[in-house]
């Protein structure tokens, strides 16, 4: 007599032995081999509200054993509504029945494509793949996670921070470098420029005593960073460079009005390109589609400055700006600078040889900025003679979004009025700092440590 048994094969999931045996009689026992594979092919989700959804795409992880998983990596975009969601399901041949149960129910329905689902309350549901092999029954389980952001990817909740010796800020020029994960502080203020280091955010300033060439009466006023040093320009416009504690004058054949940042060589053989404002001529004025102009853009490298032949409109910020910089040995340098006065105006520049206006918009009232990038995103933070406010710009520039409701949790805002504040991102990238200036000699300087929400989920 010959005896037979299914045995489903899952491909990817789950092998089972196949088995061969005999009795004493050596009657043989024949098995039954169903060969399938049983596990999802795709998901995904559409709304008509939001129709960018039905392109998200979803990971799918198969375990041989227990339940597989489903989820976005990116996820969803903070504050979209899930109320009416379709869930678009398909299986491996020849799974014979798709069954869905929402949250974190155990009540399975048979999927329905047509159907629409609230996801606002649990988007956690679960997907059973049935298939019958023989006289046997067969089920998988996938959990999907269908991820969305908590919070407004604007938000920022701050809280008190302290350091030892934190510094006083100046009343005009006030910035935070990280070079080599140390944090300089360049503060300007009437007794010349202060130069403070931070070398991790448990730690205390220190204040380092840079010193001039000697018999000079100059004093730095502004500073940029390099890629491993300073560079700094007094009030007269001519250049610096910061080796081991002594500012170094460059040789130059022209004096700059102002230094705008500081373009990185790529290789040994370059050198760093200091990108400048230098006093317009006549002929660029005429040539130029700004005749009030009376500035034009150029560059410092190896010795030489660099005329461009582009002048810089009027609205190019002449004080009250700040600049964040990204670096590519490959792809070389932005600078990005965003100046803040009567209008809050963005730029960016590869070459230090021109500038293009990103954005504009009028912002007034405004007393000190400072500009700190974190996670891809822009944070514009700004005193005014009421209080702070921030803007975030989630494309580099291009547009600006006013913050203000979401990103001053925690924070005095009442007492930022007309303070100086420079801000600065921790070295283990979860949150920026901002460093309150005072209003009196006798006041002591503040502290905040802001966190912004965005990545949780």
């Amino acid at each position: 007599m010959t005896l037979s048994r299914t045995i489903l094969l899952i491909a990817g999931l789950a092998l089972a032995p196949l088995a061969l045996s005999s009795c004493k009689d050596d009657t043989p026992k024949v098995d039954q081999i169903v060969l399938s594979d049983l596990r999802l092919s795709s998901f995904s989700i559409s709304s008509e509200e939001h129709k960018s959804l039905s392109t998200m795409p979803f990971s799918i992880r198969n375990f041989p054993t227990g339940h597989s998983e489903v989820f976005n990596q990116q996820p969803i975009t903070f504050g979209w509504s899930l109320k009416k969601i379709k869930l678009h399901i398909k299986a491996s041949d020849p799974v014979s029945k798709i069954e869905v149960a929402m949250g974190e129910s155990s009540e399975f329905k048979e999927y329905d494509a047509k159907a629409v689902h609230d996801l606002s309350g649990s988007s956690k549901l679960n997907i059973r793949l049935n298939l019958k092999g023989g006289n046997k029954s067969f089920s998988h389980i996938y959990k999907v996670d269908i991820r969305q952001y908590k919070y407004n990817p604007l938000a920022v909740e701050w809280t008190a921070a302290a350091f030892l010796g934190t510094p006083s800020l100046g009343d005009r020029a006030n910035r935070v470098f990280d070079l080599g994960g140390v944090k300089h502080l360049f503060a300007l203020s009437t007794t010349g420029m202060r130069h403070y280091t931070l070398a991790s955010s448990k730690g205390s300033w220190r204040e380092q005593l840079d010193l001039m060439p000697a018999g000079s009466s100059e004093q730095i006023e502004q500073v940029e960073q390099g890629l491993s040093t300073f560079y700094g320009m007094d009030a007269k416009g001519f250049l610096y460079k910061l080796e081991e504690g002594q500012w170094t004058k460059l040789e130059q054949d022209q004096p700059a009005k102002a230094l705008l940042g500081v373009l990185p060589a790529r290789t040994p053989k370059e050198h760093d390109r200091l990108a400048l404002l230098l006093a317009a001529t006549q002929g660029e004025v005429q040539a130029g589609q700004d005749p009030l102009s009376r500035y034009a853009y150029g560059y410092y490298e190896a010795g030489r400055v660099v005329r461009s032949g582009y002048i810089a409109p009027t609205n190019f910020p002449l004080t009250n700006r700040t600049l964040v910089r990204s670096f590519s040995p490959t792809a070389g340098s932005r600078l990005h600078l965003v100046g803040v006065g009567a209008e809050r105006t963005a730029w960016y520049t590869t070459n230090g040889k021109d500038w293009q206006m990103l954005s504009h918009s009028t912002v007034p009232g405004v007393k000190y900025a400072t500009l700190v990038e974190w996670s891809n995103q822009f944070y514009s933070i700004e005193t005014t003679n009421e209080g702070m406010q921030i803007w975030v710009s989630t494309d580099r520039g291009l547009s600006w979004n006013d913050a203000k409701e979401v990103a001053l949790k925690g924070i005095e805002v009442g007492a930022l009025a007309r303070m100086p504040v420079v801000a600065w991102v921790d070295e283990a990238q979860e949150a920026f700092f901002l460093l309150q200036g005072v209003s009196a000699p006798s006041s002591s300087a503040k502290v905040w440590r802001g966190v912004p929400l965005k990545n949780e989920f």
